[in-house]
Parts: structure tokens; sequence; C-alpha cells
């Protein structure tokens, strides 16, 4: 895995969640210094956390993606 594509994308969904790193910490139970580590590269997420951060982008998709669908085809018309 390649922790630079990783940590963008960690940093990614965060801002589109508008959560702060420490609040993206606290849900996940770890430092906002770790989640900094992540999204430099510096580190990767375990299992554990890459799990549950699969939940936050899963969350994301249904909750904003239908909406950004139905924009984008409105637009279209």
């Amino acid at each position: 895995m390649n922790p630079y594509v990783t940590g963008q994308t960690i940093q990614m969904l965060r801002e589109k969640r508008g959560l702060t790193q420490k609040q993206l910490a606290e849900l996940l139970f770890v430092s906002d210094k770790t989640i900094s580590k992540w999204e430099t590269g510096n580190a990767s997420p375990g299992t554990r956390q890459g799990m549950a951060l699969l939940l936050l982008q899963s969350a994301w998709l249904v909750s904003y993606a239908p909406a950004a669908i139905s924009k984008q085809q409105s637009a279209v018309k």
C-alpha cells in the first residue's frame, strides 16, 4: 500500500466530512498526531483503523454521493 495515496485519501475524506484531525482521531481511538502521520505518509493505519476509515467512506458515499450525482445530472440536462 502506498502511504502517500492513503494519506491523501484520509485527508480528503476527513475534510469532506467536515472533521478536524482531532475529531477523526477521537472516532478512531487514536491521537490527532497519528492522523497527521497517516495524512503525511509517515505511518499507515492498522487493520482496525483501516476498517473504520472504510466505514466512514461508505457513510459519506451513502450520504452525499446521490445528491452529487443528481446535481451533475441536472447540470447536463
